[in-house]
């Protein structure tokens, strides 16, 4: 599927024993911005000490040794109170960024080069109209998110531009960037064409160039009109160029950045839905009865989650494969097999649950295996959260009671094993698979009926405490029950019977091998 992805074992029935349970250290979102700021702190005031020389009337400007002392410590006391403000922003922007070192790591990382190339354009003599602010924004959106990247970029202007006023550097330039920027960030959210990077990018260059020619017009002087016109034709260009090779080189990288950051981009998403992957194209053909059920899924989640503003693509995607375990054991599925129900009637009811279970930790091992990503892989562990296999518990107080045994059924054990869902996708996937199962048991799915079904259904997991985990709240949920309820009207709506069409009774009575009774011929 991915080629640069990492197999990890097959998948296998058998386990060696369970993991010995190891103890980590936890630091907290404190400890972890401090180290972050400290380091960004230094590499920022590495950078700004430094000043590239440049002619100043024939002779270049060179610093007393003094002085040297003075405006690092002027440079530090700047940079550490960027710091503070940069850490005291990302808590607000993304409170849990600090779990993910790899992200901390890229955002300063991009802030801190995008620093460096400054320097090292002015000392090199390039235009500033080329540093790859926008490059940096796109990367940035694309690994982090468009919040994360319009600070970054916000930082980065404001920051460039006090040292400019302080040192003496013209960085206009680099303040006419930050709007075609911000549009590439923002442009960048959706992701599901690979013309999108490209269309992104021209607009992007069309803003710096307007950007650009708005801050000469404003800071040009006593310019005439031919030398008016001669810089913003120049101009013009190196912020298309800057906008256009940008939109390039994002095409080019986009299949490193998903590799590098371990990113689920939309595109990527959107090869996961093709019916002809291996997994899916597995399922249709060892539990086809699975396959449609997690279509059906797929198509409420869709469109729930569509309605409460999340992630939908990524809500159809997981439905998809969440029940991917049970092509390991098809006929022991309702779905399936018909013949389902007599073989767990030949197995204990403890046995049947561990059947059953087995399912969610069968399917995670084959996702890991196929380089599924973790957050399809979520779908899989959360959609049954901590529920109980009713069924089969309800047997078992039945035969404990039957044998006088009295309290001896362990409820827990009958329990899946979790964790509940973290996310509100999540969290309605795990609706939608408990509300398309109970739908497909009714013998006359009218509207009123199926919008009882899905209430109940709702009102049974949230009791159950299936939802304390995530952010999903009842004004959301009530959205989602009335989504569920318009899908499942529109997939079992009735139909006009046909003329010489036999009525239900008789179709049900053909589907047994019962003969029709005679008709009665009607009286005139």
């Amino acid at each position: 599927m991915w080629p640069w992805r990492s197999k990890p074992r097959r998948f296998s029935l058998t386990r060696q024993g369970p993991a010995l349970p190891v103890e980590t250290v936890r630091r907290g979102p404190a400890t972890f911005n401090l180290l972050a700021g400290t380091l960004f702190t230094l590499a920022t005031v590495a950078i700004l000490s430094w000043t590239p020389a440049r002619p100043s009337g024939g002779a270049y400007h060179v610093v007393e040794g003094g002085q040297i002392w003075i405006r690092l410590g002027g440079h530090l006391v700047l940079a550490a109170l960027a710091a503070a403000v940069t850490a005291l922003a990302l808590s607000f922007l993304a409170p849990d960024l600090h779990r993910r070192p790899g992200g901390v790591f890229t955002w300063g990382f991009t802030l801190v080069a995008l620093f460096a190339s400054v320097r090292t354009f002015e000392a090199m003599g390039w235009p500033l109209e080329f540093v790859p602010v926008t490059l940096a924004g796109m990367i940035l959106a694309i690994a982090l998110g468009p919040g994360l990247a319009f600070a970054n970029i916000l930082a980065f202007t404001l920051l460039a531009r006090m040292t400019g006023v302080l040192v003496g550097d013209d960085y206009h330039s680099v303040l006419a960037l930050f709007p075609g920027s911000v549009i590439a960030v923002f442009g960048m959210r959706s992701l599901r064409r690979r013309s999108r990077p490209l269309n992104v990018g021209i607009l992007a260059g069309l803003v710096h160039a307007a950007a650009l020619v708005g801050i000469h017009l404003v800071s040009s002087g006593d310019a005439t009109f031919r030398e008016h016109l001669a810089f913003a034709e120049k101009d013009a260009a190196r912020g298309m160029v800057n906008g256009v090779a940008t939109a390039f080189v994002i095409t080019g990288l986009l299949p490193f950045l998903e590799r590098a950051f371990r990113i689920t981009t939309d595109l990527s998403l959107l090869e996961l839905a093709d019916f002809n992957q291996p997994l899916l194209k597995k399922m249709s053909l060892e539990a086809p009865g699975t396959h449609y059920h997690s279509i059906r899924v797929s198509e409420l989640a869709e469109a729930a989650v569509t309605e409460i503003g999340g992630n939908a693509l990524l809500a159809r995607v997981g439905c998809l494969y969440h029940d991917i375990g049970k092509t390991n054991k098809p006929e022991y599925f309702f779905e399936n097999d018909p013949q389902a129900g007599a073989r767990h009637k030949a197995l204990s009811p403890a046995m049947s649950t561990l059947i059953i279970k087995a399912h969610v930790k069968d399917g995670v091992e084959m996702a890991e295996y196929y380089g599924l990503p973790a957050e399809v892989i979520d779908f899989i562990t959360q959609h049954h959260g901590t529920m109980m296999i009713q069924f089969f518990y309800r047997q078992a107080i039945t035969n404990a009671a039957e044998a006088g045994m009295g309290e001896a059924v362990d409820a827990e054990s009958f329990r899946y094993a979790g964790p509940k869902p973290q996310t509100r996708e999540t969290a309605v996937a795990m609706l939608a698979d408990g509300v398309e199962a109970a739908a497909r048991t009714l013998s006359d799915p009218t509207p009123a009926r199926l919008e009882g079904l899905v209430r109940g259904t709702a009102m049974e997991r949230l009791n159950d405490g299936q939802f304390n985990e995530c952010s999903l709240t009842m004004k959301e949920l009530e959205k989602v029950i009335a989504s569920f309820v318009r899908t499942l009207v529109g997939i079992y709506h009735s139909r006009v019977r046909y003329p010489n069409q036999k009525p239900d009774t008789d179709l049900d009575q053909l589907a047994r091998g019962v003969p029709a009774p005679p008709k009665v011929a009607e009286r005139p």
